[in-house]
């Protein structure tokens, strides 16, 4: 069933432009996914529930029955923290992944009004520049504090609700828990230290707790709530435990419940007090505890959770218990006594994972329940400005890749645990044309590889057995297996690039492996080059080899003139994952992008901007002569209009009257390739190159004087200066105009 979906502009959207050549402007979002930011992002304030997600405030109107209603929506990028105090939320929002400073991207805190739930407005904002998004925000009785991690220990900034006036700081070598109102705490080992706090800059010890008898081991207590005047309760990965506080200095074990054995509390181990009983999750289970006799906390119901397990945020009202984690966005369950009984689920769409444009739809893979792959949403964005969602397709397998010039897709399908290879020519009806069982490639999944200029074999790769296989999908059934070969050393990443296999080994900064010999179906290596990059992980792009890293590495571009000896050729400022898309280079980190233009010596960005939250990938599409890029987030799919001019164009790029193109393309055996000439010239040469770069054939080599003023053609036939058929694969043209490149275009032999 296709379902039109209905853009909502972004409220607040981070742009730095650096220059005039590239403009890009947020038109809104084609799809949702919402999931928790942190361990308070459910707030209920009347009835009113207010939901920080990955995307920014969601707020929802609880009905009768305890259904929600989602109301209005304030997108904000990379949010986190949530605190409501009176008619004010506060958050905290943006920030940089890694240890480089990106110019523009401050931390800040927001305030906003929301005593009109349907229309939530930022009305201040205190900016906290060149800081890592790695922070915290809490809210102690009338007190905003603002905590990070930096030189000196821990810093914590305090404000006063709901003004957001400065009041002081603290730098400290502990991390301190909000207890309650009053009270704060720091753990070392065993011991509980009870503070409270003098403005405008100390914490007082003010009692000392020895906590041996009550936890497991060293394991700190995460979250305190308080349950009334009197009594508080606490958590750590196996207990839930209740403390008498009459006397704040002289705290007063009660009781506590344990877990079975080998059953933990997992992540932020957020929980929820709702009149006489406690809800606490572990990684398989919501338990239901009776505590209405404080002293023995009994076990009195469960229930599976739909929600991965590392992290929760929960609130209640009345019997009801809303409840959110990294997928699923919210859980309704009720309560009642002492059964727990899940009612509903509350969320636009499957948090995602890579996204790949094809046939102008949109390939969202789709994630679930612990974090497996679960099939892909389909969008159509022939007109990017009016999206439709196709529906979901093949749940319960996984969406690995595909081979654009193949048109074919590899899934993973977990129940019969095989690999499966679907003919895509018509996506709304793909057709299973290969299946190999994966039984003797390793327990866990082999990594899929395939190389863009032949689109009839595959590779897998097992990265725990060093062990890589090449497949022959030439023939419907079965794939045939052509050979296996042993990696000489620990590999940790492999790419294929025409018939050559680059590979990453050892540790940083990592060796380059290149094997030749895939045609021949014997490889070997061809070479190994020593400390090649520090960023271990490669892939393919536009004929370029990509090195992409963890967060606190940087990407890097290599050419490949001698795919045997590559040379780098680019290194961004900051961003461990790097896009080559047309004439553009793009760098990411976190949910934050950096543009290049794709030549010689750039080293500046020419704009950055951001999408929501951790983008990753983009895709470049065109609908009736405006661009447009598609951000693949990791719960949302972001949509940005651009326009790019390059820097260079009028020194060296023609007027805009000169043309090149081939029909037809794929081609087999020949293609007619067409160009215009319309500007005063000399000379001109048109030439074919490999996708190694090496020249294969020269078409073109004439005075401008003996070709037409107007359209040229001439045709290729698949063939090199030595009258030699050519293989299948991706080719380049390229015309020259008195010795300067004016136009490269790419064409695709398929035999």
């Amino acid at each position: 069933m296709k379902r039109t979906i209905f853009l909502l502009l972004s409220s607040i959207i981070f742009t730095y432009l650096t220059a005039q050549e590239f403009q890009i402007d947020k038109i809104g979002e084609i799809a949702y996914a919402q999931a928790m930011t942190g361990s308070e992002s459910i707030q209920v304030v009347g009835d009113h529930l207010f939901y920080l997600t990955t995307n920014g405030l969601e707020i929802y109107e609880i009905n009768g029955n305890g259904s929600i209603t989602k109301i209005s929506m304030l997108t904000i990028a990379a949010p986190g923290k949530l605190i409501i105090k009176g008619q004010y939320c506060f958050l905290i929002s943006g920030g940089y992944d890694g240890l480089n400073i990106i110019p523009g991207y401050h931390l800040i805190i927001y305030k906003i009004d929301i005593s009109d739930v349907y229309n939530p407005i930022i009305v201040d904002q205190i900016e906290y520049e060149d800081m890592p998004n790695f922070s915290s925000m809490f809210k102690f009785g009338d007190y905003l504090i603002f905590k990070w991690l930096a030189a000196g220990g821990f810093h914590y900034d305090f404000y006063s609700l709901p003004d957001l006036e400065y009041v002081g700081q603290i730098i400290s070598d502990y991390h301190h828990i909000i207890v309650n109102n009053n009270l704060l705490l720091r753990q070392d080992g065993l011991t509980f230290y009870i503070e409270q706090y003098n403005p405008p800059n100390e914490f007082e010890v003010i009692g000392v707790i020895d906590v041996s008898a009550y936890s497991d081991g060293n394991d700190a207590f995460d979250h305190f709530k308080v349950i009334n005047d009197s009594i508080i309760s606490a958590i750590n990965s196996r207990n839930i435990t209740f403390w008498d506080i009459s006397d704040a200095t002289n705290w007063q074990y009660i009781s506590r419940y344990t877990l079975p054995e080998e059953v933990y509390m997992l992540g932020n181990k957020q929980y929820a007090i709702m009149d006489d009983n406690a809800i606490i999750f572990d990684a398989y289970l919501l338990r239901l505890l009776d505590i209405s006799d404080i002293t023995t906390p009994t076990l009195v119901d469960s229930t599976e959770g739909a929600m991965a397990f590392w992290g929760q945020a929960c609130r209640n009202y009345n019997n009801n218990l809303y409840v959110s984690s990294s997928n699923f966005g919210i859980q309704h369950y009720y309560i009642e006594n002492n059964i727990i009984e899940h009612l509903e689920s509350y969320y636009d769409y499957k948090r995602f994972f890579i996204g790949n444009i094809y046939d102008d739809k949109i390939i969202a893979s789709n994630i679930s329940t612990g974090l497996s792959l679960d099939g892909y949403t389909l969008f159509d964005v022939e007109d990017p400005l009016n999206p439709v969602d196709l529906g979901e397709w093949h749940n319960g397998k996984a969406y690995r890749m595909i081979h654009k010039q193949g048109d074919w897709m590899i899934l993973h399908n977990y129940e019969d645990y095989t690999l499966e290879i679907y003919d895509i020519n018509d996506l709304e009806n793909p057709i299973l044309r290969n299946t190999l069982s994966m039984d003797d490639f390793g327990y866990l999944w082999p990594i899929c590889c395939i190389d863009k200029s032949n689109p009839n074999l595959f590779y897998l790769w097992n990265y725990q057995t060093n062990i890589l296989w090449k497949f022959d999908i030439l023939e419907s059934g079965e794939p045939v297996q052509l050979f296996e070969y042993e990696l000489p050393s620990t590999t940790s990443g492999l790419t294929i690039i025409s018939s050559l296999a680059y590979l990453s080994s050892g540790t940083s900064p990592y060796d380059l492996l290149i094997l030749d010999g895939l045609d021949e179906n014997e490889p070997y290596i061809a070479n190994e080059i020593y400390n090649f990059s520090d960023s271990q992980y490669l892939d393919s792009q536009d004929g370029y080899l990509v090195a992409s890293g963890g967060t606190y590495d940087i990407g890097q571009v290599f050419q490949l003139g001698n795919p045997l000896q590559p040379e780098l050729y680019f290194t961004p400022q900051w961003g461990p994952r790097i896009e080559i898309r047309d004439d553009l280079i793009f760098s990411i980190s976190g949910h934050i992008i950096s543009v290049y233009e794709n030549r010689p010596n750039c080293t500046e960005p020419i704009a950055i901007f951001n999408g929501l939250n951790y983008i990753y990938n983009i895709n470049l599409t065109e609908h009736e002569g405006t661009n447009y890029l598609i951000t693949n987030e990791r719960y949302n799919i972001g949509l940005f209009e651009y326009t790019y001019i390059p820097s260079f164009a009028e020194d060296e790029l023609p007027k805009p009257e000169i043309t090149l193109s081939n029909y037809p393309n794929p081609f087999n055996p020949e293609t007619t390739i067409s160009f215009n000439l319309t500007q005063n010239s000399d000379f001109v040469n048109l030439d074919i190159y490999n996708i190694k770069g090496q020249k294969v054939k020269q078409l073109v080599s004439n005075s401008a004087d003996q070709l037409s003023a107007e359209q040229n053609s001439v045709v290729w036939d698949g063939k090199d200066d030595n009258d030699n058929p050519v293989s299948s694969g991706i080719y380049m043209y390229q015309l020259k105009v008195d010795g300067k490149v004016i136009a490269s275009k790419k064409c695709l032999l398929l035999k």
